[in-house]
């Protein structure tokens, strides 16, 4: 590489003996440059989609979920910021996911509540960002926005979005590498890949069910068809890890399809007011967290629905 990049200056910096146009030693110069810059990057993703950085904290908290707070910050040449929130994966262990809007080297430093954690405050990387190239449209024409007028959603280049979806209900639960039903692989690809091949742009979910699982029921123990869920009715724990790290490879499975993901954070099948653990404090958290886990993806969050009066008298007085 060393060779090359010196037998290319040469050739710039001696005009009299190979003449090249001004403007094509320019171009070569830029080419250069941005080589040496995006080799020398700590990493390197496609315009629009998902990078994950991970942290190693270098101290042990006893309540990881709330004892510290981090941030990372990411800046393109030329002024752009974009910051993002970290997320606790379990352990010393923290991630960021971060998709850059426009293309070129982004620095990321970060910021903790806790200045004396080397492993979280401070910690700088860079991320080289280069075209996207492919066919997918949430990628070629940018995430979603709301027109200027409030009243529908477009790319974020203007291009005019459909949305065309239905909702994937259980979601959490629906098996990913296995299926119960004969001829077909995946429960959980087969019904993505159908929603692909027929047109839809957007696929709707309800991962986090409460009090627990696919049925109106408050018990610990999972169906043996169901997959890890994260459950909270305990408060956030490493319990709800695994269930987390079962939703991350079905989020980015939507997103590597090209689709949209409406999802809903928590979708109460019990009473919330049989659950005083989901106190506002402990619901704004979850909102933080899952906005750190999956806000690099391609998403809208909706963050109310329907409710019956009394949710067909499963709610009582105290709960409306």
């Amino acid at each position: 590489m060393r060779r090359r990049i010196k037998a290319v200056i040469f050739l710039l910096s001696e005009p009299r003996k190979v003449l090249l146009p001004m403007s094509l030693r320019i171009v070569w110069c830029n080419v250069i440059f941005w080589a040496m810059t995006a080799s020398a990057a700590n990493y390197k993703v496609h315009q629009w989609q998902a990078v994950e950085i991970a942290l190693t904290s270098s101290v042990d908290y006893s309540d990881p979920f709330r004892d510290v707070d981090v941030t990372a910050t990411f800046t393109r040449a030329g002024g752009k910021t974009i910051t993002r929130p970290a997320f606790w994966d379990g352990g010393s262990t923290w991630k960021v996911r971060f998709a850059a809007p426009e293309t070129g080297l982004w620095t990321m430093i970060t910021n903790a509540t806790d200045a004396k954690n080397s492993g979280l405050h401070h910690v700088s990387r860079t991320v080289q960002c280069d075209p996207y190239f492919g066919i997918l449209a949430i990628y070629r024409h940018g995430f979603l926005k709301v027109s200027r007028n409030g009243r529908y959603l477009t790319y974020s280049d203007g291009t005019p979005f459909f949305y065309l979806g239905d909702t994937h209900w259980i979601l959490s639960h629906e098996r990913f590498d296995t299926s119960n039903a004969r001829g077909v692989a995946s429960q959980f690809k087969y019904t993505v890949d159908k929603r692909v091949k027929q047109g839809f742009t957007v696929f709707q979910s309800e991962p986090g069910w409460q009090a627990r699982s696919a049925q109106i029921r408050i018990m610990d123990e999972p169906n043996a068809d169901e997959e890890a869920d994260a459950d909270f009715k305990h408060g956030f724990t490493s319990a709800a890890l695994a269930g987390f790290a079962n939703l991350d490879r079905k989020f980015k499975y939507i997103a590597d399809k090209g689709l949209v993901h409406a999802n809903a954070e928590i979708c109460w099948v019990g009473d919330p007011a049989g659950f005083p653990v989901f106190s506002e404090e402990l619901m704004g958290r979850l909102a933080k967290y899952w906005i750190a886990r999956y806000g690099a993806y391609p998403v809208i969050w909706t963050i109310a629905q329907e409710i019956d009066k009394n949710n067909y008298g499963a709610y009582d007085a105290t709960t409306i």
